[in-house]
């Protein structure tokens, strides 16, 4: 215990030193706020199984199975609760990094999605991966730089979507892969230029709206009925947003704000939040 209070303490002062960076005010107890976090947790279990760093991690509609991407190019299926199970590992046709996984809600998790750094999205059909390791994988080959998240409607079993660092948004519909339908395309919000798509995220109450971390500070939430393309809204933190707008120097506050981007995005369970974490600096709430 004391070795994880240790280290739990240990990430709590790299948050608090970024903090002071920003001029922020810090919590009074960083050691009753270590001791917090790690109460609220259970005994941390090692699943150990891919030689790659893992990147994206996915559970299935019952929360039975866990998904773990990594730069290895493979899938690993992990059972829960029976951790001891042997884990079912999916081979893919990815020729580099996987940065997304999803399963396809009413499949029966025998269908997953997956994208990766070979600007490639797979969708891998396993109906027969735990009896034969056998895996018919289907190549999606329409994205022009490396795809960084895909996403999955819930009670949708047909479609899902890609974002890629080319900046575009594909939908795909499983009856029909041949031509996916280009959603959105990130652009800048001052020059328009395009801007890396990094993580997705739907709306669980309100499917239609498709939110988008992207290679800014801006989070950007689409109506995907709507003809525009254009964005309902465009987040951001008011201290990055005012930098990314600025013409500061080279090694200001401001040019250091400006350079940071978002690396997530997700929406609550209620569908009325929207949390967002950015490269070198917090998490938010929106």
């Amino acid at each position: 215990m004391a070795s994880e209070v240790k280290d739990a303490r240990g990430f709590l002062g790299a948050v608090t030193r970024g903090r002071e960076s920003l001029g922020l005010r810090q919590p009074t107890s960083t050691r009753s706020l270590a001791e917090c976090l790690l109460r609220k947790t259970d005994s941390p279990t090692v699943l150990k199984g891919h030689r790659g760093c893992v990147n994206r991690l996915c559970w299935n509609e019952q929360g039975t199975l866990l998904a773990s991407g990594s730069d290895d190019t493979r899938v690993i299926l992990w059972s829960y609760p029976e951790w001891r199970r042997p884990a079912i590992v999916v081979p893919t046709n990815h020729k580099a990094n996987i940065f997304g996984v999803k399963f396809l809600p009413l499949s029966g998790d025998a269908k997953l999605v997956t994208g990766a750094m070979d600007c490639e999205v797979q969708l891998h059909h396993l109906e027969r991966v735990s009896r034969e390791h056998n895996v018919h994988t289907t190549t999606l080959d329409f994205h022009h730089n490396r795809v960084k998240a895909v996403e999955v409607e819930q009670g949708n079993p047909h479609n899902f979507w890609s974002g890629s660092e080319d900046g575009n948004v594909l939908q795909f519909d499983c009856r029909s892969l041949r031509e996916p339908v280009p959603l959105f395309q990130c652009r800048a919000r001052y020059d328009r230029t395009l801007v890396e798509v990094k993580h997705l995220s739907i709306n669980p109450v309100n499917p239609h709206l498709l939110a988008l971390a992207c290679g800014d500070p801006f989070v950007r939430v689409h109506d995907r009925r709507m003809a525009s393309r254009e964005p309902l809204l465009m987040l951001c933190p008011p201290h990055l947003a005012l930098a990314a707008g600025s013409g500061s120097g080279r090694g200001s506050r401001a040019w250091r704000c400006g350079h940071h981007h978002t690396t997530c995005v997700s929406f609550g369970s209620t569908g009325r939040r929207l949390a967002a974490s950015y490269h070198a600096d917090h998490c938010y709430s929106f």
